[in-house]
């Protein structure tokens, strides 16, 4: 029945049904034109203007084309008035579902007519109530977390999409051209990282202040007043959802290489023939070599515990040690450990960190480590932040300054933590960052209220100590006045808990005194009841003897009477003790407030004194870099943190992130949204056919090719005419002043020589020994190549930050404007191509797609342009290096120097090399960063094009897509088309994943995020306020917080 040949027909009935088709394609073809004169909008290049100024239409109809050249106009025919009009389908329309009138009519039916439209709500963007869109969240971390949740929406709508074509592909082989789109669209996505370095001496606080920050103390070995994180610390997001690597870390070891020249130096030192080659004229301080060597030595004991002392030492070789079985396997190779639990992951991390002593016999890996990545879930880690613990300046190994030094570059906001306890003055303040740190954040364009932020830590402790003035009040008259209440109450409830702990004392004797009488007369009754032999025990019953001789009775009687009374004194002084100690703790709250209050005064006045000191060096600072980077008012995150405040800590870090965040999520989903608006005509396009003739087609198709070829060619003279003009800036700017800025810092060479030659002999040779560069046990550090930049840098900073800072960022602003400027006119002029009537909708629908690119391009531009000019930037590192190989032969002769007199011979060295190469050697370091300038000032021209690039290969796609929709493969024009029901059951799936993407994106719910802390194994930072932004921006009660016990991890 179903599936057999169709009924046989006659020859007459065959050609009345031809005829009646032909006359059904005749009428068709004259309403289409008919409808496309009454009611479609013209190209522009086809208006005039009459005598009121409105704008009225004038046709030009076209001439079927011939094959040898364009279509020619013909004269225009009379405006026809309908009442019936057609609205042009668009790209941008929403989808109907797979359930729609239209759809169903399609799939039962192996065709239908052009006049069968989907309903008008086609026309609209499916995407307009989208949640993301919306300017009415004011609160900004909540309106950027709206964004990122509608990314991962898109992402994983993208993901459907492929599921969906790939279901397809082999009926469609069109759909691999679309996924390819996707997983381009996927991997442009650009993701934020912002790098938080922390800074500052030894036992200052920085650990504890990234685990509070994380939300899970004592994450991070950390303890306060000694070294205790010895390497550089990555704390990145953890984005495996394994439950037993909730906690996980990446340990890198040194190279074999690295560990033998620490082992050789140490040795050298302990040589006999070393100590007599580093005498000299003048009394021998071995103090400086003696702590090199413990220093050294603690490292190596911790690795091989097995050597006990010195002696044990030299009874070894560095060869040996090199090979010892501890350590042999570990060089170069990585280890990675992962917990469920954070206790046991903190004591497994311990050894590769904690440099503290332990009275463990294994052995400490924490001196052949130089990195460890950490990857934990914390909220303040899901916003693209990474915190860097970086170590304190006690720490002399090469590997381990290399890998701190990679991480200042990378740095996007460095916090300086400094130990309060002391205060911060206008003495010190200027020496929290020091001068080659300060002056490196400045060329890198850093040391700015966005970027920098001072921590002041410990501002709690210490006031009860005492000076030789007397404690923190005395030493500060101001505080007097506003703590003197307090301090009365303080004195007199402190009198007040003296007398009542007297009073107890005696009444705790008076008790157990009244209780010694009491055992005694319970003794005597019981002798007299029932006497018993030593030895024996008296039975309960015995005891409690009622009758007996009446002299015996009087006794007992008397002896009762006295226990009573005893039993009622010892009742009596209990409660008056009792009473004592109410009383007592009452007092002792009171004055535990009081205390309180006058710890908090303090707290304030020495945090108040310490900011504005410390504002007052970056003001100045500021000044250095030019004055228009001075601000007034109270720079946001530069000021103390009062109390914890890591709240309000973590509040201004994450508001770093947020204007970077919305712009990268703005992009992707302007990607997502015109890629649907691109893939649109091809999802509705079930035609076998379309409009325009092949021949029309290749004769407009080279020519609208041409126009992106010339498109092209502009966008590559804009790049070149921008990288020209940013050359111009570094030239005019920056090369032209080195000549007098070298003049400049060559003169004041000698005067650092001198400087030099002030520190004691022997820390003179050992840093000619690290060729200008040693930190010693103690925390000092020399940097001599950097104090030689330093000279040169001072005259070229204000020139450098506005190069980098206002005039490149200016004509890549510029640039991105023109080529948006070029992109508009290209649409346009695709507009104005006569293409004829049938394809004018589709034009319109290419023309929206190709200014839609210009997003595109701005956000390319950008992320290209980012890496080179933070290389720009970063150039100014290559002249340290500079200057140490220009100096190599003045170290390797002072470093060769020994005996009697080498210091004097040594500092004559430094003073002649100053005066007399000074300007060939700044000449050298200006040349080594003028040639790797250069090189990227090269480069720019063909980054904006690869940029441009993503833009063009769009455009052609566009193009391509444009006459692929819209030409028939015959040498006439057909209306009716024939469907394709693959193409169909293809586009309902499409379209039912967009209307979920659409609908998804119209709501503002989001999975709720797990994170450790939902296992009772580890109470991490059990605060909801964390996962509530609004919450998060009001801070959070540390002592409520910051809880995390062991007994309640385990």
């Amino acid at each position: 029945m179903f599936g057999g040949p169709p009924p046989q027909l006659s020859a007459a009935e065959i050609r009345a049904q031809e005829d009646e088709a032909n006359l059904t394609i005749q009428k068709v073809i004259v309403g289409a034109v008919l409808l496309y004169l009454s009611s479609t909008k013209p190209p522009k290049h086809q208006r005039t203007t009459n005598s009121a100024g409105n704008n009225t239409m004038a046709r030009l109809p076209v001439k079927k084309k011939s094959k040898t050249g364009p279509a020619t106009p013909v004269k225009p025919r009379p405006k026809t008035s309908l009442t019936t009009s057609v609205k042009a389908r668009s790209s941008l329309g929403s989808f109907p579902s797979s359930s729609s009138p239209a759809l169903k009519r399609e799939s039962e039916s192996d065709s239908y007519y052009e006049n069968d439209d989907p309903p008008d709500e086609i026309h609209k963007s499916p995407f307009v109530n989208s949640v993301w869109k919306s300017n009415e969240v004011s609160d900004r971390a909540k309106s950027v977390q709206i964004k990122e949740q509608a990314v991962q929406k898109g992402l994983a709508a993208l993901d459907k999409f492929i599921t969906t074509m790939r279901l397809h592909l082999a009926t469609n082989p069109s759909a691999q051209g679309r996924i390819d789109k996707i997983l381009t669209i996927k991997k442009r996505k650009r993701s934020l990282e912002v790098y938080v370095g922390f800074l500052g001496s030894t036992g200052s606080g920085k650990t504890t202040i990234v685990n509070a920050l994380l939300g899970m103390k004592d994450l991070l070995p950390s303890m306060t007043g000694r070294a205790c994180t010895a390497v550089v610390v990555e704390v990145s997001k953890n984005e495996v959802d394994d439950i037993a690597s909730r906690f996980r870390a990446r340990i890198f070891f040194m190279t074999k290489d690295e560990w033998k020249a620490e082992l050789e130096q140490l040795f050298l030192d302990l040589q006999p023939e070393a100590a007599a080659m580093d005498d000299d004229d003048d009394e021998t301080d071995p103090d400086e070599r003696n702590d090199r060597i413990n220093h050294a030595f603690d490292r190596v004991k911790a690795v091989y515990p097995h050597i006990e002392d010195i002696d044990g030492l030299k009874a070894t070789s560095a060869a040996a040690l090199l090979e010892h079985s501890s350590v042999s396997k570990l060089f170069g190779f990585p280890a990675e450990i992962a917990h469920a639990s954070k206790t046991e992951f903190s004591k497994a991390l311990k050894i590769y960190v904690d440099s503290g002593k332990s009275n463990s016999k294994a052995a400490a890996l924490w001196p052949l480590v130089k990195l460890v990545k950490v990857f934990v879930k914390a909220p303040i880690l899901d916003t693209g932040i990474t915190l860097v613990d970086l170590p304190g300046s006690s720490d002399s190994n090469s590997a381990r300054s290399a890998v701190a030094a990679a991480y200042y570059k990378k740095l996007t906001i460095t916090c300086i933590v400094a130990n309060a306890i002391r205060g911060i003055d206008e003495k010190n303040a200027h020496d929290l960052l020091g001068n080659i740190t300060k002056r490196n954040l400045q060329l890198d364009g850093l040391y700015n209220q966005e970027s920098l932020c001072f921590i002041l830590s410990q501002t709690d402790r210490d006031f009860d100590k005492t000076s030789k003035n007397g404690g923190y009040i005395e030493d500060h008259p101001e505080l007097q006045e506003k703590c003197f209440d307090d301090a009365q109450q303080v004195s007199a409830d402190k009198k007040k808990a003296l007398d009542l702990e007297r009073q107890t004392k005696e009444l705790a004797a008076s008790i157990a005194k009244s209780k010694k009488a009491k055992r005694g007369l319970l003794d005597e009754i019981e002798d007299i009841i029932d006497p018993v032999t030593d030895g024996q025990k008296r039975k309960l019953s015995q005891l409690q003897q009622t009758s007996g001789p009446p002299s015996v009775m009087s006794t007992l009687a008397s002896l009762r009477k006295k226990l009573a009374d005893a039993e009622e004194a010892i009742q009596t002084e209990e409660s008056q003790v009792s009473s004592l100690g109410r009383r007592k703790s009452n007092i002792e709250l009171a004055l535990w407030h009081a205390r309180s209050r006058i710890a908090s005064q303090c707290i304030k006045y020495r945090n108040a004194l310490s900011a504005e000191a410390i504002r007052q060096d970056f003001t100045k600072s500021l000044l250095e870099m030019g004055p228009y980077q001075v601000r007034t008012g109270r720079a946001p995150g530069f000021t103390t943190v009062q109390d914890t405040e890591i709240p309000a800590l973590r509040d201004w870090l994450i508001g770093t992130t947020l204007d970077t965040r919305a712009k990268y999520a703005l992009a992707f989903l302007a990607d997502v949204e015109n890629f649907v608006a691109w893939m649109q005509p091809w999802i509705n396009d079930s035609y076998g056919d379309t409009k325009m003739k092949a021949e029309m087609r290749e004769h407009w198709e080279p020519d609208l090719n041409g126009k992106v070829l010339k498109l092209q060619q502009s966008f590559s003279q804009l790049g070149l005419s921008t990288a020209t003009k940013m050359k111009n800036h570094v030239q005019i700017n920056i090369y032209a002043k080195v000549p007098g800025a070298e003049k400049i810092a060559a003169a004041k060479a000698p005067e650092i020589a001198k400087k030099w030659g002030r520190i004691h002999w022997s820390t003179h040779k050992i840093v000619n020994r690290h060729r200008g560069t040693w930190t010693n046990s103690r925390g000092d550090k020399h940097h001599w190549n950097d104090d030689i930049v330093h000279d040169v840098t001072t005259v070229l900073l204000p020139s450098w930050t506005s190069t980098f800072t206002d005039d490149i960022p200016r004509e890549l602003a510029l640039y991105i404007e023109s080529s948006g400027t070029l992109i508009s006119d290209f649409a346009e002029s695709v507009e104005g191509t006569v293409f004829g009537a049938d394809v004018y909708d589709a034009l319109q629908v290419l023309k929206d797609h190709i200014s839609r690119t210009k997003v595109l391009l701005s956000d390319q531009t950008e992320s290209a342009f980012d890496g080179v000019g933070k290389s720009m930037r970063s150039t100014h590192y290559l002249a340290a290096p500079a200057v140490k190989e220009f100096l190599e032969p003045m170290y390797a002769k002072c470093t060769s120097e020994g005996g009697k007199g080498h210091f004097k011979r040594n500092k004559a060295t430094h003073k002649s090399q100053m005066k007399d190469e000074g300007k060939r050697m700044h000449h050298a370091s200006n040349k080594a960063v003028k040639t790797a300038l250069d090189k990227f000032l090269n480069t720019i021209p063909a980054t904006l094009v690869g940029a441009s690039n993503a833009v063009i290969e769009q455009i052609i796609g566009e193009v391509k897509l444009f006459f692929d929709q819209n030409t028939s493969h015959g040498t006439h024009n057909k209306t009716r088309k024939v469907i394709s029901n693959t193409k169909i059951r293809l586009r309902n799936d499409l379209s039912s994943n967009i209307n979920d993407l659409a609908k998804s994106w119209e709501s503002n719910d989001q999975a709720q995020i797990k994170y450790q802390n939902d296992d009772s194994e580890d109470e991490l930072f059990d605060d909801d306020r964390l996962f509530d932004v609004d919450k998060l921006r009001k801070g959070v009660d540390d002592e409520e917080d910051y809880e995390d016990s062991s007994a309640e991890d385990d």
